[in-house]
Protein backbone atom coordinates (compact mmCIF):
# COMPACT_ATOMS: atom_id res chain seq x y z
CA UNK A 1 0.00 0.00 0.00
CA UNK A 2 1.12 3.76 -0.58
CA UNK A 3 0.46 6.44 2.28
CA UNK A 4 -0.41 9.63 0.61
CA UNK A 5 1.78 11.29 2.92
CA UNK A 6 4.90 11.67 0.73
CA UNK A 7 7.17 11.04 3.43
CA UNK A 8 5.76 7.20 3.52
CA UNK A 9 5.57 7.02 -0.39
CA UNK A 10 9.27 6.98 -1.66
CA UNK A 11 8.59 4.77 -4.72
CA UNK A 12 6.82 7.98 -6.53
CA UNK A 13 10.27 9.29 -6.71
CA UNK A 14 11.51 8.69 -10.06
CA UNK A 15 13.57 5.73 -10.71
CA UNK A 16 12.71 3.97 -7.26
CA UNK A 17 10.73 1.54 -8.10
CA UNK A 18 12.43 0.43 -11.56
CA UNK A 19 15.61 -0.17 -9.89
CA UNK A 20 13.55 -2.55 -7.32
CA UNK A 21 10.88 -4.21 -10.13
CA UNK A 22 13.09 -3.90 -13.52
CA UNK A 23 10.17 -6.00 -15.34
CA UNK A 24 8.03 -3.28 -16.47
CA UNK A 25 5.67 -5.55 -17.03
CA UNK A 26 5.53 -6.38 -13.31
CA UNK A 27 6.19 -3.18 -12.27
CA UNK A 28 3.05 -1.80 -14.01
CA UNK A 29 1.28 -4.77 -12.58
CA UNK A 30 2.71 -3.90 -8.98
CA UNK A 31 1.63 0.05 -9.84
CA UNK A 32 -1.43 -1.04 -10.19
CA UNK A 33 -2.22 -2.70 -7.22
CA UNK A 34 -1.15 -0.69 -4.75
CA UNK A 35 -4.16 1.49 -3.16
CA UNK A 36 -3.31 4.74 -1.85
CA UNK A 37 -4.28 4.93 2.12
CA UNK A 38 -4.14 7.68 4.33
CA UNK A 39 -1.54 7.80 7.05
CA UNK A 40 -4.20 7.23 9.58
CA UNK A 41 -4.14 3.36 8.14
CA UNK A 42 -1.11 2.78 9.21
CA UNK A 43 -1.34 4.03 12.93
CA UNK A 44 -4.35 2.71 13.61
CA UNK A 45 -3.86 -0.43 15.87
CA UNK A 46 -5.48 -3.72 15.27
CA UNK A 47 -7.70 -5.85 17.14
CA UNK A 48 -6.23 -9.17 17.35
CA UNK A 49 -8.68 -11.80 18.64
CA UNK A 50 -7.69 -13.91 21.99
CA UNK A 51 -5.75 -16.78 21.00
CA UNK A 52 -5.04 -16.11 17.31
CA UNK A 53 -1.42 -17.43 17.92
CA UNK A 54 -2.48 -20.55 19.73
CA UNK A 55 -2.82 -22.95 16.32
CA UNK A 56 -0.05 -24.07 13.84
CA UNK A 57 1.62 -21.51 12.53
CA UNK A 58 5.17 -19.95 11.08
CA UNK A 59 7.23 -17.52 10.15
CA UNK A 60 9.38 -16.17 7.14
CA UNK A 61 11.34 -13.49 7.94
CA UNK A 62 12.64 -11.37 4.85
CA UNK A 63 14.07 -8.35 6.54
CA UNK A 64 15.86 -7.73 9.54
CA UNK A 65 13.47 -4.74 10.30
CA UNK A 66 10.95 -7.51 11.37
CA UNK A 67 13.98 -9.62 13.87
CA UNK A 68 11.67 -9.02 17.09
CA UNK A 69 8.73 -10.96 15.17
CA UNK A 70 10.72 -13.80 13.99
CA UNK A 71 12.03 -14.10 18.37
CA UNK A 72 8.78 -14.00 19.11
CA UNK A 73 7.88 -16.42 16.43
CA UNK A 74 10.41 -19.02 17.53
CA UNK A 75 9.61 -18.69 21.52
CA UNK A 76 6.13 -19.70 20.23
CA UNK A 77 7.73 -22.58 18.93
CA UNK A 78 6.89 -22.05 14.93
CA UNK A 79 9.31 -23.02 12.31
CA UNK A 80 11.08 -19.93 11.30
CA UNK A 81 12.51 -19.61 7.91
CA UNK A 82 14.84 -16.90 6.73
CA UNK A 83 15.76 -15.21 3.54
CA UNK A 84 17.07 -11.61 3.24
CA UNK A 85 16.87 -10.00 0.21
CA UNK A 86 15.38 -6.34 -1.23
CA UNK A 87 11.81 -4.67 -0.27
CA UNK A 88 9.78 -6.10 -3.26
CA UNK A 89 11.48 -9.51 -3.37
CA UNK A 90 8.04 -11.07 -2.82
CA UNK A 91 7.19 -9.50 -6.38
CA UNK A 92 10.47 -9.70 -8.03
CA UNK A 93 11.42 -13.47 -6.79
CA UNK A 94 7.87 -14.95 -6.14
CA UNK A 95 8.96 -18.35 -6.76
CA UNK A 96 11.46 -18.58 -4.03
CA UNK A 97 9.09 -16.78 -1.58
CA UNK A 98 6.54 -18.94 -2.65
CA UNK A 99 8.61 -21.72 -2.06
CA UNK A 100 9.81 -21.18 0.98
CA UNK A 101 6.69 -20.77 2.14
CA UNK A 102 5.54 -23.55 0.71
CA UNK A 103 8.39 -25.43 2.84
CA UNK A 104 6.82 -23.57 6.08
CA UNK A 105 3.08 -24.74 5.19
CA UNK A 106 4.41 -28.61 5.33
CA UNK A 107 5.68 -28.16 8.48
CA UNK A 108 4.50 -29.93 11.46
Amino acid sequence: MRAQDPELAPFRDDGVLEAIVPDQDRRREVETELPEVPLRFYETPIAVPAGWCADAAAYLLLSDGYRRDADRAMLLGWPVRERHGEHLDIVTCDRDIADLLLDLAERP
